[in-house]
């Protein structure tokens, strides 16, 4: 009896150490693409080293990327004001739908699965993107270029940055307003940026070569990681929601509960 139910806890924890696994296993790895030769990328943030994946198929200058945790969007930015899904093989867009927005420099969505927009050097806004159809809904206008948007797990918070200044902003996903979080004093050129649960940091590439860090468990503490890199822009990570805490406590709990239950 206790033969079987050892092999049926080992079994139970081996669920939970390959959930752990397949978790992390894509935790670290973010795409991002080459603006000086138009390639798509991705970006380890353990080695920080870029890798070729494919030329662009579609028209790409100044836009982003955001993955709702099965597929990548991609907006054009000046390239064109389409919203497209991208193939993270070779590279090619998809039509997803018109925007009407050539200045849609930051996009992002959160914990919700609702894609956000934001408007970047040619005017400011927020905006709601249907990511069925690609139609923009402006929210309101913080006043400042959003010219990266990033969503933060751990607190929910969908954060902004003013490039430029290189401002840190939380965006209120109703009004669209901004709330100053960390003014770096450094200059950050158009850029992008995304949370990777790997590291626990966010990360931005930008039109200058640089790499940066902001420690959300550090005062968004930032961190110029590498410079003297290719101009970048656009970037997200392919991790799918996580289960949360509870959830994979909950399991744990239950595995052990079965164990006294059986001993008895």
């Amino acid at each position: 009896m206790f033969g079987l139910l050892r092999s049926t806890f080992l079994k139970r924890a081996g669920v939970l150490v390959a959930l752990g696994s397949a978790l992390g296993a894509r935790a670290g790895t973010l795409y991002t693409v080459d603006v000086d030769t138009h390639e798509l990328q991705t970006f380890d943030t353990r080695t920080l080293t870029f890798t070729n994946v494919a030329p662009m198929g579609v028209g790409f200058d100044f836009g982003n990327l955001a993955y709702n945790g099965s597929t990548m969007y991609m907006s054009q930015g000046y390239a064109g004001s389409n919203l497209y899904t991208l193939n993270l093989t070779n590279g090619d867009g998809t039509l997803v739908g018109n925007t009407g927005l050539t200045d849609l420099f930051g996009l992002s969505f959160d914990g919700s699965g609702n894609l956000w927009g934001g408007l970047s050097s040619e005017g400011t806004g927020f905006y709601s993107v249907n990511s069925g159809t690609g139609a923009a809904t402006e929210i309101g206008n913080p006043g400042f270029d959003l010219d990266a948007l990033a969503y933060l797990p751990t607190t929910g918070q969908l954060l902004g940055i003013d490039a430029g200044p290189g401002t840190l902003y939380s965006i209120n996903t109703g009004t669209g307003a901004g709330t100053l979080i960390s003014n770096t004093g450094m200059y950050i050129n158009n850029c992008a940026m995304t949370y990777d649960p790997d590291t626990g940091l966010l990360w931005v590439v930008d039109w200058s070569g640089q790499v940066i860090t902001f420690n959300p468990n550090n005062n968004f503490a930032e961190t110029v990681v590498l410079n003297g890199q290719d101009a970048h822009d656009g970037l997200a990570g392919i991790v799918g929601p996580a289960p949360e805490p509870a959830t994979i406590a909950g399991i744990g709990i239950g595995v052990m509960a079965l164990l006294r239950r059986r001993r008895k």
